[in-house]
């Protein structure tokens, strides 16, 4: 990411409610270039809701999504975010 870059992080499992494809389609209403990274692994046999995720953020212009994984230790993530979003779209 450039440092004119914004960077995001949304951390938890991948998953319909957790609102990462939110995020997603949010971004591209956002002109300023943004860097999203997002930690967490899809449920076993889900693996096709990320891989939507995976495409619908190929489709964004201006902006880079990282798909890390599941971490033991997210803290450099943390660290590295100017801001942490939980976008659920149910109660936690």
């Amino acid at each position: 990411a450039s440092s004119s870059q914004r960077r995001f992080l949304v951390i938890g499992r991948i998953s319909e409610w957790k609102g990462q494809q939110f995020v997603i389609d949010a971004l591209r209403t956002v002109e300023q270039p943004i860097e999203l990274m997002i930690l967490g692994d899809s449920a076993p046999g889900r693996e096709a809701y990320e891989q939507h995720l995976r495409d619908s953020a190929q489709l964004l212009q201006r902006h880079t999504v990282r798909f890390v994984g599941f971490v033991n230790n997210p803290d450099a993530f943390y660290r590295a975010a100017d801001f942490v979003l939980v976008p659920s779209l149910l109660p936690e």
